[in-house]
């Protein structure tokens, strides 16, 4: 695919997405209907299924939306291999924040649909083994230097570190006047104090 058609596609995706999300905050999941995105969209039924199996499948695109912007974070900054691994985990959980305080309203009513019809354990997990892996990696680099404990697995370490972020997400969703990026920083030095090397 070439990388126009790839931009046409992420487009059309990102304008279904953004139709549902609106109609979500409005009225709520229940009773959006897949017609009334398709029509907010301005595209056809069949265009909506090509890039979503249902409408249940549009709870899982943030994720996709977040890693991009993680990667997209991390590309801008052309020093990321070269920072302790405390920075760029406070890169990474910078660029979930910002993503979701872009659209609080929307985002917070998303969030919810997904701890209501979702558990826990079969959010996404696609995107947060991804996500996982790339905290890991950043880990098990610290370890290495010796900036981070190294008597614990990284993939251990690295669900900590994840879970301090979703502590703060779910905190800011209840508590709409709460800022998400500083309360997840907050949450992720509390983490990383635990995870220093002593």
């Amino acid at each position: 695919m070439t990388n126009r058609r790839q931009q046409q596609k992420e487009a059309t995706a990102r304008r279904i997405f953004e139709a549902a999300i609106t109609l979500f905050t409005t009225q709520s999941y229940v009773a959006t209907t897949v017609e009334q995105i398709v029509r907010a969209a301005g595209v056809a039924k069949g265009t909506f299924f090509t890039h979503f199996a249902s409408k249940d499948a549009l709870l899982d695109h943030i994720g996709a939306i977040q890693m991009a912007r993680i990667l997209a974070a991390i590309q801008a900054d052309h020093a990321f291999a070269a920072r302790s691994a405390r920075a760029r985990l406070q890169l990474i959980v910078q660029a979930l924040a910002n993503g979701m305080e872009a659209q609080p309203s929307e985002m917070r009513a998303l969030t919810s649909e997904i701890l209501i019809r979702r558990s826990l354990f079969d959010v996404d997990r696609q995107n947060i083994s991804a996500l996982d892996q790339l905290i890991a990696q950043i880990i098990a680099e610290g370890q290495q230097r010796g900036e981070l404990r190294a008597d614990a697995p990284a993939h251990r370490l690295a669900t900590l570190a994840r879970g301090a972020y979703f502590l703060a997400l779910f905190e800011w969703v209840e508590h709409p006047e709460l800022a998400l990026a500083p309360l997840a920083a907050q949450y992720l030095e509390l983490t990383l104090d635990g995870l220093s090397h002593r």
